[in-house]
């Protein structure tokens, strides 16, 4: 493994650690992506990382950046990286490879289609997305209730796992994710 990997890695990502002989991947994802693959690396060279058998193979490792965000700070992206990390989980055993370890087990949400109004005050459907603790955030916003479930229906596999992009691109969701932002934004300087 070469450390020039670490050159130009961005702040947030999910990342692999792969080993192309034995077909073997351990997957993570770290919001200081350089300080958390510096330290599992230093770990694996020093023999000192919690799965022995990746130690054995240090020098047979590849690190792979699947998935990237530019905001270390984004409120949501440890959630979103959960979500995605099930993704990349699944698409990892699509593709015949095995685990170091044991498959980790990220929170598992279920689409719910909820009808509101959006930041203008016209009435929309809201996809979110809902954990079993019944925390859920928003993944699409649309005028009618086909449109959503289209929506649902195109990103979520047979296996419940979704299709990446989670979020919808229309214009409608773009504009409510702006709203909410620049609210809640405004709500954080407040406090301070």
């Amino acid at each position: 493994m070469v450390l020039e990997t670490m050159r130009g890695l961005p702040k947030s990502c999910i990342f692999a650690f792969y080993n192309p002989t034995k077909k073997k991947v351990y997957l993570s994802y770290a919001r200081n992506s350089i300080k958390r693959i510096a330290s599992i690396m230093s770990d694996l060279r020093d023999g000192t990382f919690s799965n022995t058998e990746m130690c054995e193979d240090y020098l047979e490792l590849e690190l792979i950046v699947l998935e990237t965000s530019s905001n270390k700070n984004s409120l949501d992206s440890q959630a979103v990286f959960r979500l995605h990390m099930d993704y990349w989980q699944n698409y990892v055993e699509k593709l015949g490879l095995s685990y170091y370890g044991k498959r980790s087990v990220y929170v598992q949400y279920k689409p719910r289609l909820t009808h509101g109004f959006d930041y203008e005050g016209k009435k929309v459907v809201f996809v979110n997305l809902v954990t079993k603790r019944n925390d859920s955030f928003i993944v699409g916003v649309f005028n009618k209730t086909p449109d959503a479930k289209e929506f649902v229906s195109t990103y979520l596999d047979s296996q419940g796992s979704y299709i990446l992009p989670v979020y919808s691109y229309n214009d409608l969701t773009k504009g409510f994710m702006k709203f909410e932002r620049s609210r809640l934004v405004s709500r954080m300087n407040v406090r301070s």
